[in-house]
């Protein structure tokens, strides 16, 4: 009986965690939005196209094309790469594939559409 208690707070408290992250990842995009559109003057047409792509990655699992990086001990920088990689965000903690790997993603975009 207890341990089925115990399960059900730790449960409730991954939920917790992942809405936090959740709700975190959105506050910190919003901000950096408006920043940006302070800084650089975005406008709405690109500010809603950001959000359009934002909103897409967070509804599908479809590859992207990444610019990403690992982290190297004594070594800031790391390796850079471009190439697919996928956001996993029905995990139950959301991430990039290769993420636990010191994977960093610093730009992403839709893949293009292939040749016909």
């Amino acid at each position: 009986m207890k341990n089925a208690y115990a399960l059900k707070l730790a449960a409730q408290r991954t939920a917790r965690e992942v809405q936090a992250h959740q709700d975190g990842a959105q506050f910190a995009l919003n901000l950096c939005a408006v920043a940006l559109n302070n800084v650089y003057g975005f406008g709405r047409e690109r500010l809603e196209r950001l959000e359009r792509e934002v909103n897409r990655l967070l509804e599908d699992e479809a590859p992207v094309l990444a610019y990403y990086g690992f982290f190297r001990e004594n070594d800031d920088l790391g390796a850079r790469f471009i190439g697919t990689l996928t956001f996993f965000v029905f995990d139950k903690n959301p991430h990039w594939q290769h993420e636990s790997t010191g994977l960093f993603v610093t730009h992403w975009m839709p893949l293009p559409e292939p040749p016909k």
